[in-house]
């Protein structure tokens, strides 16, 4: 099995850090994680502890993964968001993937949260990701460290780098689905509303591939307008 590496970027998670260990303690083995910290000023670091490695980065998700890939060891890198869950054993899942070839792939999604337009929302996520080949961040992207860096990383911009990083790797591969779902949180969308929450994404999306500026992108999803 080769080595896999999770790369977690954090920002003052506190209130999802403790469930994150806990999710990490028990998926199973044959995995190291590392936390890249962009500045957090809550008890994030703290929870932590010596449990695993945590770096300090410059504060932009990008820039964290990034920095996180640089710092440590592993032929197989897995980014991982601070509220998403891995399926036990993902490990197994993973290393299927890149014995029958594969260079990089993603986790089907699911959301902790029962609500209809949540399963629709997840749905469509899954069905971009198989027929479309974009995989966003709260899927779980995995891919080989030698393809990563042949890609230069995760392109450094505000917002929308899994997007642009999904295109960049499907230039080179195909972007492989695992069988196992990873559950990720719906604190966004119970936020600031399930139909409004998606309208937005959609909106980001479509402007992204009309090419306007992820800075002009990012200043939007700010603003959740």
């Amino acid at each position: 099995m080769k080595s896999i590496l999770v790369i977690t970027p954090i920002l003052n998670e506190e209130d999802e850090i403790e469930a994150l260990l806990r999710n990490l303690k028990g998926a199973g083995e044959g995995f190291e994680v590392i936390f890249a910290d962009g500045g957090s000023t809550d008890r994030t670091n703290e929870i932590i502890g010596k449990s695993h490695k945590i770096i300090s980065s410059e504060k932009g998700r990008s820039k964290q993964m990034n920095a996180g890939a640089k710092s440590a060891c592993g032929s197989i890198f897995l980014f991982l968001h601070a509220d998403s869950r891995l399926p036990y054993g993902f490990c197994t899942e993973i290393n299927k993937i890149f014995e029958s070839g594969g260079m990089a792939g993603c986790f089907p999604i699911k959301f902790d949260s029962s609500a209809p337009l949540l399963s629709i929302c997840a749905y469509m996520s899954n069905a971009r990701a198989r027929f479309r080949q974009i995989a966003f961040g709260d899927q779980g992207l995995f891919i080989t460290r030698e393809l990563f860096e042949d890609l230069g990383g995760f392109p450094e911009i505000p917002l929308m780098e899994d997007y642009m990083m999904s295109e960049l790797i499907a230039q080179r591969t195909k972007i492989m689905l695992a069988e196992k779902y990873i559950t990720t949180s719906a604190r966004r969308f119970e936020k600031h509303g399930i139909l409004r929450t998606m309208w937005l994404m959609q909106k980001l999306q479509y402007l992204y591939r009309k090419g306007v500026s992820t800075d002009i992108l990012a200043e939007i999803y700010r603003s959740g307008k």
